[in-house]
């Protein structure tokens, strides 16, 4: 099964490449703060994909409550007593958080076909047969769909993204842990507030 998604993600090698390379970096960014990366993707989303549930990122009231929780989550990792992200339930959050990252940024990254009247209209040709160029022009295959309308492409980029948060969380963890042995641990937390921040920007940039 996954075999099959990965084959047809990377069908498209080119167009896909930059999409899942920025799944994997929204779902990092998820694994050192579980909701860094959906607000990235929610505040970099143009609000015109209203057809996608995306939509419900891109609008104004989805931006102000990802980046809402995103803010109150850096604000409150820096209090003593919050439960351990390696936890069942901090684990889980962040694998679930950022595969939604990832397979919401891969939506996203997919452009809306222009209208009929932007596209160049096809030269006539005098006298048109079966299978000429005439039936090119209007077959599937003229005009492609993105990268990120492709189903396979949202799936493996949800899987990277999953797999990309694992892998954080763990080494956020392990940081903070080795730096606060010899000195405080807020400017342990910082640091990797800013490197989960970078990478879920860096992340959208990519993709897009």
């Amino acid at each position: 099964m996954m075999r099959t998604l990965v084959r047809g993600a990377l069908a498209g090698a080119v167009p896909a490449l930059p999409v899942l390379v920025g799944a994997a970096l929204v779902g990092a960014a998820s694994g050192l703060r579980s909701q860094t990366g959906l607000a990235a993707v929610a505040l970099t989303t143009p609000a015109v994909h209203v057809s996608r549930p995306v939509a419900l990122l891109s609008g104004h009231r989805g931006s102000v409550g990802a980046a809402t929780a995103a803010v109150g989550e850096i604000v409150a990792d820096k209090f003593p007593g919050i439960p351990s992200r390696l936890s069942p339930a901090g684990v889980t959050s962040r694998v679930l958080l950022g595969a939604l990252a990832a397979a919401a940024l891969a939506a996203a990254a997919a452009r809306d076909p222009e209208p009929l009247d932007a596209v160049p209209a096809p030269v006539p040709v005098p006298a048109p047969v079966a299978g000429g160029p005439r039936d090119a022009w209007f077959s599937e295959d003229a005009y492609p769909a993105p990268a990120g309308q492709d189903p396979a492409v949202v799936a493996v980029a949800a899987t990277l993204g999953a797999v990309a948060s694992v892998a954080t969380t763990f080494a956020g963890a392990w940081w903070r842990r080795a730096q606060s042995r010899h000195r405080p641990d807020w400017p342990g937390a910082v640091l990797e507030d800013s490197v989960a921040v970078g990478l879920a920007w860096a992340g959208c940039a990519v993709a897009t």
